[in-house]
């Protein structure tokens, strides 16, 4: 009877879904960061050794769509992000630069 529950059980329990991370660089000192969605993303940034104050770690935390703004001492940008359960889509911006945190483009295939 035991086994019977552990297998339902298995079965019953929503897959586990992994969503991917960035890691965004910009080209001027960003001042702060907001986003229009807090189910969907949360925003980070990271201050570097060299204190550039550039860097931002984006997280994906739940499937959906939502925007981020990134205020610069240019200005303020806004890049458009959408998560999905196998993938997660950065907006590409003139003056800032994404990459993935969790595996390199190579070693996807």
């Amino acid at each position: 009877m035991k086994k019977i529950l552990f297998i339902l059980l298995i079965f019953l329990i929503p897959q586990a879904q992994a969503f991917e991370d960035y890691l965004i660089l910009s080209d001027d000192p960003v001042s702060s960061i907001s986003w229009s969605d807090d189910e969907v993303i949360s925003a980070v940034p990271v201050l570097t050794i060299d204190n550039k104050k550039n860097t931002i770690i984006l997280k994906a935390k739940k499937e959906g769509k939502a925007v981020l703004t990134i205020e610069t001492d240019v200005g303020s940008k806004l890049i458009a992000v959408e998560v999905s359960e196998d993938k997660t889509v950065v907006e590409d911006i003139e003056g800032f630069t994404s990459f993935k945190l969790d595996k390199a483009e190579k070693w996807n295939k």
